[in-house]
Parts: C-alpha cells; sequence; structure tokens
C-alpha cells in the first residue's frame, strides 16, 4: 500500500465513522427521548423547543450524506454548530 491509498483508507473509514454516530445520534433522539421529549429539554435549557426538531433532522441528513460520501467537507463542517 503506498500513503496515498492509506490515506483514502483512513478518510472513508474516518468519514463514515463519524456519519454513523451523528445517524445513531438521531435515531437515539427519535426511538429514545422522542422528539417532543427532546424539544422539551431544549426549552428546558433556554432555547427553542423548535431547536431540537432542526438538529434531529440535522444529524440524520448530514450523517447519511457523511456515510454515502456525498459532498462531505460542505456537510461536515454544516454539522459544526450540531455537535
Amino acid at each position: 500500500m503506498n500513503d496515498a491509498r492509506l490515506t483514502a483508507t483512513a478518510a472513508l473509514l474516518l468519514r463514515v465513522a463519524l456519519g454513523t454516530m451523528f445517524i445513531a445520534h438521531a435515531l437515539l433522539k427519535y426511538f429514545v427521548f422522542t422528539l417532543p421529549g427532546t424539544a422539551q429539554f431544549f426549552g428546558s435549557l433556554g432555547l427553542p423547543g423548535a431547536l431540537g426538531y432542526a438538529v434531529f433532522a440535522a444529524e440524520l441528513v448530514g450523517g447519511i450524506l457523511l456515510v454515502l460520501g456525498v459532498r462531505t467537507r460542505a456537510v461536515a463542517l454544516a454539522l459544526v454548530p450540531v455537535l
């Protein structure tokens, strides 16, 4: 293996791992905490409750796009505030 191939493989593994993490967090909000519960939690922090729904959507869609490799740099940059 050469360095270019190792770099590409490492980027793939990191991209898939990060995308999987975002999907897992979105599904946790949906199945365990429920979306209304997530909105209520955001409200208890002093944030708008609707932000909970936006975070769920961003995590799910962004995670799927990262796993699929679609515009990864732009998606990763857009997900930074969600972290």
